[in-house]
């Protein structure tokens, strides 16, 4: 799983301030931010919608009740980086 490949990286490059996790941003990422210790500055999105037709944009990763969860917890000066994969 790439996650735990990741995780194995940053951990022979001695990083502290960089984890990954495996889970639905859509519904999980109010949860997964009320318990990060410190202020949320940074959040990357990598190739978020892979489903280009109509009827699948309801399958998309960005839609307005993440964006709004990412305005709401994002700390001031905080960036948000999307990667368009194509």
């Amino acid at each position: 799983m790439l996650v735990k490949r990741a995780d194995v990286w940053v951990k022979e490059l001695g990083l502290s301030n960089i984890h990954f996790m495996y889970a639905n941003a859509t519904t999980s990422f109010n949860q997964l931010v009320s318990t990060n210790p410190g202020p949320l500055m940074l959040v990357s999105i990598l190739c978020p919608d892979p489903y280009f037709k109509r009827k699948h944009h309801k399958r998309r990763v960005v839609q307005k009740p993440l964006v709004d969860s990412i305005v709401n917890n994002l700390a001031p000066r905080g960036r948000v980086y999307t990667v368009r994969c194509t």
